[in-house]
């Protein structure tokens, strides 16, 4: 291997006339140099008669003329430059930044400004260069970059870099300096650019709303001062950046630093897009669970409708029977039933055409009708339970009268009994079960409807089967028997309940006897 590479550099070295000047090649020898000083592995690296011949090679072919001498020192992701890492990256950034400065130095002593338009226009990334300028106080470049901003002369990155670093510093008078540029749009992107700050803030209100809005939809935003968040969470969303205002509302996920009126506002206002995408789930689900527990008035009138709306965006991101709306819809028939209303058509005619009227004139209405269908078909979640998962079977009871009564005054007594049947078979499966209200319940309403939907959300409850090669209705026999005992326990108490026990365990038995011969014709197929 040792020999090979010695054949290799040769065969290169025999070639430095052809390839002298030619930068993409400079950049992978400095490269390799650097990646050999960092490691020190003698079995796999280059030795230092090795290094040292490479470094020769770079020395003979590198560029003659300055400009093309220090393009390498503004390539993107510092790959040229050694990585030491037994020191900070501060020590590591200086010396970068003092051999940057060395290079600009170097062509602007040497050609002058033109030379330093040519570096800007050439390298791989000219915000570096803008901001190296923006570190060195012995150049005079204010008007020549303000100028050339205008008119275009060097990449306006370049321009952006460096006021961003007199704004890190804040060096007051570099707002002074973008007065000098005439064109209004020009000044007011650059200012977008450098990144914000209170003081340009106030500078940029003196201008027309035209303006104002054009800054607020291009500024970075990464933080401001808390006193300062509520107004820039109000431009941001002005121009429709919800993103970013969110994650300055959410902060540092211990305090929200804006009113829940505000944050209220920016959520209801979301509905409409964000022009710089949706926030993340974990900051939108902690800000609507800090508004769902609000004491405003106007939170309280308006919260249970932005769960509804967003329950699809954060519905796989938190515990949502803890909800106000989803804590209403389990506990409350009233709030139950207005969901109900959303979701399904009533049977009466003349109420059922009134209903496709209103959804005529509204097209949302259907989008939020889906919404409402989707949380009722996929509702999982205890009806009437305490913080410790207990339901209370009286209040379950009378939630289950009431809605069924109500529901029947709205023309939507079916919808009603395929929801009240639902909740019913989502009560735990624990060892007293069924718990005599189950059976009471089902007496007392007496709707086949009822008897049939919880009948199937319990068959539905075990989901998906899997099971082993042979195995045969193993499964379905150890349910029917587990169904089975349920029918002997309300048998002679509660008739209806007992029935759906004895129709479950029959469907069991059935399956089991097809997964048997299913089995047997595996067992002949092999």
């Amino acid at each position: 291997m040792k020999n090979f590479r010695n054949l290799l550099i040769a065969k290169v070295e025999s070639l430095k006339n052809f390839i002298k000047g030619n930068e993409e090649i400079c950049s992978l020898l400095r490269q390799e140099i650097n990646f050999n000083e960092a490691e020190k592995r003698k079995d796999r690296f280059l030795n230092d008669v090795e290094l040292g011949r490479l470094k020769q090679l770079l020395e003979d072919i590198r560029p003659t003329d300055v400009v093309l001498k220090n393009l390498w020192l503004f390539e993107n992701n510092y790959r040229s430059f050694k990585m030491d890492y037994h020191i900070s990256f501060e020590e590591r950034h200086a010396h970068i930044l003092n051999l940057r400065k060395k290079g600009i130095l170097d062509v602007y002593q040497a050609k002058g400004m033109e030379g330093l338009g040519k570096l800007c226009n050439m390298v791989e990334s000219p915000k570096e260069v803008g901001q190296t300028l923006g570190e060195m106080k012995t150049l005079e470049i204010n008007d020549w970059l303000c100028k050339s901003l205008v008119n275009g002369a060097i990449p306006p990155e370049v321009i952006y870099g460096y006021f961003r670093v007199l704004n890190f510093k804040q060096d007051k008078s570099f707002i002074q300096l973008i007065e000098k540029i005439e064109n209004v749009d020009k000044r007011i992107l650059l200012l977008a650019n450098v990144g914000y700050n209170g003081q340009i803030a106030k500078y940029i209100s003196s201008f027309a709303v035209e303006f104002q809005n054009k800054y607020w939809s291009n500024v970075n935003v990464w933080s401001c001062e808390n006193t300062e968040v509520e107004m820039v969470v109000k431009k941001l969303n002005s121009v429709g950046r919800f993103r970013n205002s969110f994650e300055l509302i959410y902060g540092n996920g211990t305090k929200m630093l804006v009113s829940d009126e505000l944050m209220l506002d920016s959520v209801i206002q979301l509905l409409h897009g964000s022009k710089d995408g949706m926030p993340e789930p974990f900051e939108f689900v902690k800000i609507l669970t800090y508004l769902d527990k609000s004491d405003s008035p106007i939170v309280k009138e308006n919260i249970m409708m932005v769960e509804l709306l967003f329950y699809n965006y954060i519905r796989h991101d938190v515990n949502l029977r803890h909800f106000q709306l989803f804590y209403g819809i389990l506990h409350n028939p009233s709030t139950m039933l207005e969901l109900i209303k959303l979701a399904w058509l009533p049977d009466n005619e003349q109420a059922k055409e009134i209903r496709k009227n209103e959804f005529a004139k509204n097209k949302n209405l259907s989008s939020i009708a889906k919404i409402a269908l989707e949380i009722l078909h996929g509702l999982e979640a205890q009806p009437c339970e305490n913080n410790n998962g207990v339901v209370n079977g009286q209040d379950l009871k009378k939630y289950a009268k009431e809605l069924l009564e109500a529901a029947k005054s709205e023309y939507l007594e079916r919808p009603a009994m395929y929801v009240i049947g639902k909740l019913l078979g989502n009560i735990n499966l624990g060892e007293d079960y069924p718990p005599p209200y189950l059976g009471e319940i089902l007496e007392e309403l007496d709707k086949d409807e009822i008897d049939d939907e919880y009948r199937r959300q319990l068959f539905n409850r075990h989901g998906f089967t899997c099971r082993a090669y042979n195995e045969g209705g193993t499964i379905e026999r150890k349910r029917e028997k587990k169904f089975l005992s349920y029918a002997e326990k309300t048998r002679f108490t509660y008739d209806r309940i007992s029935i759906v026990f004895e129709k479950l365990a029959s469907e069991y038995h059935h399956m089991g006897d097809r997964e048997d011969v299913n089995a047997k014709l595996e067992d002949l197929d092999n």
